[in-house]
């Protein structure tokens, strides 16, 4: 059976980010993520989606305001 969701650290290996740069996705709204107890996680079908859109539409950059 395949994973379903992943920590942050492991999502962040799996998209080749930093978690920081993982944490500033996720405070920005363009990763979801949900809770289970005080544990952060991110689904895998988000983790895909995301992939897609980074590969298709070509990138996504965190800006500060």
């Amino acid at each position: 059976m395949e994973k379903q969701a992943y920590s942050v650290a492991e999502a962040a290996t799996i998209l080749g980010i930093s978690r920081t740069t993982l944490y500033e996705l996720i405070q920005a709204g363009v990763i979801s993520t949900f809770s289970i107890g005080s544990k952060k996680l991110i689904s895998a079908q988000t983790l895909e989606d995301f992939d897609d859109f980074f590969y298709r539409d070509g990138g996504y950059e965190v800006c500060d305001d």
